[in-house]
């Protein structure tokens, strides 16, 4: 016996995003509390580009890919003037996001941040890069905050 379904075109289109963000993004449903891994950088840089966000966090663990220049490394080593940085669901306060994940209110261009970082290693990592035509490594951040 034959079934038929009357389901809108969009419906359908947001079901099946849906179902396939949460099959795509599968561990990343979670929040940074369960982060332990250590820094294995620590530097200040100013924000000079960020990759736009097609749709928020929710549930999801979305990374955002930044550009940052005028690096001073605080401890471990970088070679270059430039880095690029993904920080999970940037539209959430850090506090808000994980209490350990440091006190930034908001991303703005031009400022400067104090970051933790450590190299992004999860090739199933969800994040919006649009530096992908650079090549370069890509670290994730631990915490931040709003350099004084």
């Amino acid at each position: 016996m034959l079934i038929k379904l009357k389901i809108s075109y969009e419906k359908f289109w947001i079901i099946g995003l849906t179902l396939l963000a949460i099959f795509a993004v599968g561990q990343h449903f979670v929040f940074a509390e369960e982060d332990v891994s250590p820094a294995l950088l620590k530097l200040e840089g100013r924000l000079i580009e960020m990759s736009k966000q097609d749709f928020a966090c929710g549930g999801f663990r979305v990374g955002v890919v930044m550009k940052y220049d005028e690096l001073k490394v605080l401890n471990g080593k970088i070679e270059g003037n430039e880095i690029y940085v993904a920080h999970y669901c940037p539209e959430l306060t850090r506090e808000r996001y994980s209490p350990r994940s440091g006190r930034l209110k908001q991303f703005n261009l031009n400022d400067r941040h104090v970051m933790e970082l450590r190299l992004l290693d999860d090739p199933n990592a969800l994040v919006f890069d649009d530096f992908k035509n650079v090549e370069r490594a890509v670290y994730e951040c631990i915490k931040v905050d709003l350099a004084e």
